[in-house]
């Protein structure tokens, strides 16, 4: 299993990366789409 980064690594991580956000212990980043097969399309 890989390590974890630390908490001041973390940060300066994110700061390169502003759209995805800290959640407990894993970042996270929410898409939004006009419709479904936009959001298919995305995935696919």
């Amino acid at each position: 299993m890989a390590d974890l980064i630390k908490a001041e690594e973390l940060k300066a991580r994110l700061k390169k990366i502003p759209e995805w956000e800290l959640e407990k212990k894993h970042i996270e980043r929410t898409f939004e789409f006009d419709d479904f097969a936009d959001a298919i399309d995305f995935v696919n």
